[in-house]
């Protein structure tokens, strides 16, 4: 063999036994759990430490990113398998927004709730809210989540009926056959699930280990995803108990709802509502006695476009109401959220056609609040305004 050959031989073996591992992109991680953010409910203006892994020896750094500054985080400790890096960060009491920037060689990573990514996406950073305390109970709590008119019909005489009330331009129709797939404007589509379903499978849902049932809308809406509620008083009877079933469905080239007598009954009927209502108190006592807790997607921040309970409360009801910062109200409801720099509303599709009221998706306001209501005088909206206490109205 030449010599020649030889260092060459020699020089690549080197080479080779310096090279690092190919980036183990799937070894690295983070999440706001307490073992990569300690502690996980840091206080104001306290210290925090964030962690993150790697592959042993396979990463040549990693920075903790925040406010668009690169912090080198320091490794604290290796076992068989990884590397572990911590970086302490002192808090102020505003939220803390973050993610990390891996370099392997010439290879550089940003990694963040979706895991290893190519670009930086604010939505996609880790936050941190000084202050926050999440329950004990929720941490680490297996969560079901229930979209109810898909999980179990348990009472069919609530059922959403054909031609029972229009929505959206068009007649609402029950879906005989349960694996049918769902329309593309499926929000029509009635598949008859409801709350005695729920209270059917309680042992089934038990079985699976559960801690936690999270609920999709219950209350009274004129769709199947029920994001558009009408009514925060009351479960819907679609979904609860109807005990009241009179009126007339809708004829073919019907198409205005004060003609939907039957529906208008089974949504409004008293009797309807609190046996709903009741229906649902032995939900959560059934979820109780098994040990699981109950959570409502409660859609304070929009809803639909007919509020019977904003146009059932009196102003004096309204004044008794208490406002709070950084979150909508949960007994009126408010339709429009303002501040004082103008308008912040982002206009959505309106959920029905029985009273001409644009639905809104608001935005917290940074500061002073100002809440509009909508209640009716002399059979016109009537636009109440509550700043700081006090209470306006106009005419609209």
């Amino acid at each position: 063999m030449l010599y020649s050959d030889l260092s060459r031989i020699q020089n690549n073996q080197t080479y080779m036994s310096g090279m690092r591992p190919v980036l183990n992109k799937r070894a690295l991680f983070s999440d706001m759990s307490s073992e990569f953010v300690c502690p996980s409910d840091p206080n104001p203006y306290s210290i925090v430490t964030i962690k993150f892994r790697a592959a042993k020896n396979n990463i040549d750094k990693v920075y903790f990113v925040c406010k668009n500054e690169k912090h080198l985080m320091m490794k604290y400790k290796s076992d068989d398998l990884f590397d572990w890096y911590e970086y302490e960060l002192e808090l102020d009491d505003e939220k803390v927004s973050y993610y990390f920037e891996v370099s392997a060689g010439k290879l550089t990573c940003v990694y963040d709730f979706r895991g290893v990514a190519k670009n930086v996406e604010e939505y996609y950073k880790f936050v941190i809210v000084p202050g926050n305390h999440v329950p004990r109970w929720a941490k680490g709590a297996v969560m079901y989540q229930i979209y109810v008119d898909r999980f179990y019909n348990g009472d069919p005489s609530n059922d959403v009926l054909t031609d029972e009330y229009n929505y959206i331009g068009e007649h609402v129709t029950r879906v005989e056959d349960w694996n049918k797939y769902p329309a593309t404007m499926g929000v029509r589509e009635f598949y008859g699930g409801d709350l005695q379903g729920v209270l059917d499978k309680m042992d089934y849902l038990q079985d699976l280990g559960i801690d936690v049932i999270y609920f999709n809308p219950l209350f009274v809406s004129p769709s199947n995803h029920k994001y558009d509620i009408q009514d925060y008083d009351y479960i819907d009877p679609h979904f609860g108990k109807i005990v009241n079933d009179t009126g007339n469905l809708l004829e073919p080239w019907q198409k205005e709802n004060k003609d939907a007598t039957r529906y208008i009954n089974r949504i409004a009927n008293k009797e309807n509502l609190d046996a709903s209502n009741e229906l649902f108190a032995k939900v959560v006592e059934e979820a109780h006695k098994r040990g699981m807790k109950v959570i409502l997607d409660g859609v304070f921040n929009h809803c639909g476009s007919w509020i019977a309970s904003a146009f059932t409360k009196t102003l004096k009801d309204m004044k008794k109401a208490l406002i709070f910062q950084l979150t909508v109200l949960t007994e009126i409801i408010s339709i429009f959220m303002n501040k004082t720099a103008g308008l912040i509303i982002l206009l959505m599709m309106a959920g029905g056609d029985m009273i001409h009221c644009q639905s809104s998706i608001t935005k917290v306001p940074d500061s002073y609040m100002i809440i509009f209501y909508i209640s009716e005088k002399n059979g016109y909206p009537l636009r109440t305004t509550q700043t700081d206490g006090a209470l306006t109205s106009q005419q609209t």
